[in-house]
C-alpha cells in the first residue's frame, strides 16, 4: 500500500525507529480494514496482529473499535477453512472482541451496537445457526441505516447476501446484494 500522503515500506520502518506507537497502530488497522475489505482475510488478521503490540497507546481512539471489529470479521471470514483447534481459538478471540464492542455498543449505540451485531450475525453463520444469523444481519442493518453509516450499511448487506447464496437462496441474497 503506498500513495502520496503514506507509503508503507518506507513509513513503517521510520515510525518504527521513531517509536511512533500510535501511528503503528493506525497504519496496522488502517491496513487489516483495508486487507478485509479486498477479500485478504489472512493479510487482515495479519495486520491485526502486527497491531496489538501497540493497541496500550490507543485504547480510546476510533482505530480501536476498528481493530476489534475487523479483526472478528477476519477471523469468521477463515473460519470454515480453518482446523477444528484452530476453529475453537477464533471463536475465543470472537468472544473477547464481543466483550469489548458490547460494551461499546452499551454506552454509545448510534456508533458502535450495529458493529456488535454484525460479528454477531457472522458469528451464528459460521455456528449454523441461520435463524439467529438472519435476525443479527437484519438488526445490524437497520441500526447502520438508522444512525448513517452508509459503509457498514453495504458491508452487513453484503454479508448478509453471500449468508444467502452460501444457503443457495438466491433470490432474497440478490435483494440483499442490491441494498449493498
Amino acid at each position: 500500500m503506498s500513495g502520496e500522503s503514506y507509503r508503507v515500506a518506507e513509513d513503517i520502518p521510520a515510525q518504527v525507529a521513531a517509536n511512533d506507537r500510535t501511528g503503528l497502530f493506525f497504519s496496522y488497522v488502517c491496513q487489516q480494514h483495508l486487507n478485509y475489505l479486498f477479500g485478504d482475510y489472512a493479510t487482515a488478521i495479519e495486520k491485526s496482529n502486527a497491531a496489538k503490540p501497540y493497541f496500550e497507546n490507543c485504547v480510546s481512539s476510533l482505530p480501536t473499535v476498528l481493530h476489534f471489529f475487523y479483526d472478528s470479521l477476519a477471523q469468521l471470514a477463515i473460519y470454515a477453512t480453518a482446523t477444528p483447534p484452530q476453529r475453537q481459538q477464533i471463536l475465543k478471540c470472537i468472544n473477547a472482541n464481543q466483550k469489548q464492542l458490547k460494551k461499546w455498543g452499551h454506552y454509545a449505540p448510534m456508533n458502535y451496537q450495529h458493529k456488535f451485531l454484525l460479528v454477531e450475525a457472522e458469528r451464528y453463520r459460521v455456528l449454523g445457526q441461520k435463524l439467529k444469523a438472519i435476525d443479527y444481519y437484519d438488526r445490524a442493518i437497520s441500526l447502520a441505516k438508522e444512525n448513517q453509516f452508509l459503509n457498514e450499511e453495504a458491508l452487513a448487506n453484503e454479508l448478509a447476501a453471500k449468508f444467502y447464496l452460501d444457503w443457495g437462496k438466491e433470490k432474497v441474497a440478490a435483494g440483499y446484494m442490491q441494498e449493498a
